[in-house]
């Protein structure tokens, strides 16, 4: 059974949001020739309900999906997209351009310029190779096991280093100046003198912290979460079918930097919106979050923002979310609420790392009280749809994670896309 606390007219906003979507479910011409098979997409929209259909149309104006009959549902109305799952996620080569914005992309960089690094990109952008501004980067990694990719990267963290650094397979490293690289040898300035390495000598490299910029967040835009794990932040994104029904379908995307590239919609995961009306709780700086965790045993792990607690990507149901909050089970995570935040949502579950195990029950408490709460969810269970759960008159908003049947044994829970929808004033 699940309890949640009832709507107000504070909540207003959302309701409107609702009603406008059943004013905009209008027919209109089909993007798409009829005997075209549509990708399947499900959306969830402000008001927290779930409609699915063959993906006909995505453009800065809306959503149209094919239900039987051809429906739009307006941009404004929308959180996320979601497009088909992988019971088994795609195996990536351990190559990674890890970005300063926290965007990773699965790409192998085949050689550095001074100025620009030329990428040779996994199955997710459809070009074969993709020129990216040294500066948006933060580090890069070669040839390892993509699974270790959190463990990855915190090994390529600077610290207090001001200098680029070369992370050798057997954990040594060379700090200095990055002169170039190519697919066989990167050259690097130390105080000794230039040193080349060969490239297959090497795990990653981090670029000097001083030097790397972090692309602006779009105003409006989304967060692109592929099957493999990786991340990518647009300024739009535009659905563009395959007119031969080869099943390849991609979606054109404007980056946050460079010339606009299609993305294989096969590789791609999960669509979430940015609007000045969505605040994503993975926007805060976990310093400013107040975490409590209960233990089951003797100690329990820090929560991963935008990663499983179980150090693996995201992935829910075989669904890769773009962003989400990883915790174990005995934690709860409180956030400060702001003027004009209407209601939260968000979807929970227990992360495919758990094959199939762990038991936990979600729960969103409103200054101490609870407003809602889910049944306890099993790694088997489907993932459910928390809220929108008003907030109306509330300071704080925690989202906790109990113990299920077996203690905290595989409650690998997941917060994915949790959102605040918001009134914007002038």
């Amino acid at each position: 059974m699940v309890f949640c606390r009832s709507f107000s007219d504070s909540c207003r906003p959302i309701r409107d949001a609702a009603l406008a979507l059943i004013a905009w479910l209008a027919i209109v011409p089909a993007a798409v020739a009829d005997d075209v098979a549509l990708p399947v997409a499900t959306v969830l929209t402000v008001a927290g309900e779930q409609a699915e259909g063959g993906l006909k149309r995505l453009d800065d104006e809306g959503v149209q999906l094919d239900d039987g009959t051809a429906k739009t549902l307006p941009l404004e109305s929308v959180v996320s997209l979601q497009l088909g799952s992988n019971s088994e996620p795609p195996q990536t080569s351990g190559n990674w351009l890890l970005f300063a914005n926290g965007d990773r992309i699965a790409a192998e960089a085949v050689r550095f310029d001074g100025e620009f690094v030329q990428t040779r990109p996994n199955r997710g952008i459809v070009s074969d190779e993709w020129q990216v501004p040294v500066e948006v980067l933060s580090a890069m990694t070669w040839s390892l096991d993509g699974s270790r990719l959190a463990r990855m990267q915190s090994r390529l963290q600077p610290g207090e280093l001001r200098e680029d650094l070369l992370l050798l397979a057997n954990a040594d490293r060379v700090t200095g100046e990055l002169i170039e690289f190519d697919e066989r040898t990167v050259t690097i300035e130390t105080s000794v003198g230039e040193i080349p390495v060969e490239r297959s000598r090497l795990a990653g490299l981090a670029f000097n912290p001083d030097l790397v910029v972090a692309p602006a967040a779009p105003v409006r835009g989304a967060v692109i979460g592929f099957h493999d794990g990786s991340r990518l932040t647009v300024q739009s994104a535009r659905f563009i079918p395959d007119s031969d029904d080869a099943g390849r379908d991609t979606i054109e995307v404007e980056p946050l930097f460079g010339d606009s590239i299609r993305l294989s919609l096969a590789a791609v995961s999960s669509i979430e919106l940015l609007r000045p009306d969505l605040r994503c709780l993975t926007e805060v700086d976990p310093a400013d979050v107040t975490i409590e965790q209960t233990p089951y045993l003797s100690s329990a792990p820090p929560p991963v923002w935008n990663d499983s607690i179980a150090g693996s990507l995201l992935r829910l149901r075989g669904g890769a979310p773009a962003r989400g909050i990883g915790v174990l089970s005995g934690t709860t995570l409180t956030f400060a609420l702001q003027p004009g935040d209407d209601a939260f949502l968000a979807r929970v579950g227990i992360d495919d790392a758990a094959n199939g195990q762990g038991s936990a029950r979600f729960s969103i408490l409103l200054d101490g009280k609870e407003a809602w709460t889910s049944s306890e969810l099993t790694g088997r269970d489907d993932p459910v749809v928390a809220g929108p759960i008003d907030l109306a008159g509330a300071s704080e908003l925690t989202l906790r994670v109990d113990f299920g049947a077996y203690g905290d044994i595989r409650d690998f829970a997941d917060w994915c896309t949790p959102v605040i929808v918001r009134t914007l004033t002038e």
